[in-house]
């Protein structure tokens, strides 16, 4: 299943995630710091290809449907991240647990 960066609702999604207030009144920000080491884990296996045209395709191998193309490696890196959070809030909301990217994710 692919996700692409303009899947409105999980833009929709995105904005509202950690809207939540905890017992205090503030957004649940322990949730917000394990999603970010997850998608920070997730990036470090990240595999670009330089196409034949000169672009470049990037995808996470362990996430499957993440995938993003664009005209210089930089930008790739920055759709494939927000292809990420897309697809790991929209697994989210529709109840799918995380997948292990390594120990030290699942140990958090």
């Amino acid at each position: 299943m692919l996700v692409w960066k303009n899947f409105q609702h999980a833009a929709i999604m995105k904005d509202n995630f950690f809207a939540s207030p905890t017992h205090d009144g503030h957004p649940d920000m322990a949730a917000k710091f394990i999603l970010t080491d997850y998608i920070s884990l997730a990036m470090a296996q990240a595999v670009y290809d330089k196409l034949e045209d000169g672009a470049f395709a990037g995808r996470i191998p362990v996430c499957p449907g993440v995938i993003a193309f664009a005209d210089t490696l930089r930008r790739c890196e920055e759709e494939l991240r927000s292809t990420l959070e897309d697809w790991l809030l929209l697994g989210l909301r529709m109840g799918h647990p995380l997948r292990g990217l390594d120990k030290r994710c699942m140990s958090r």
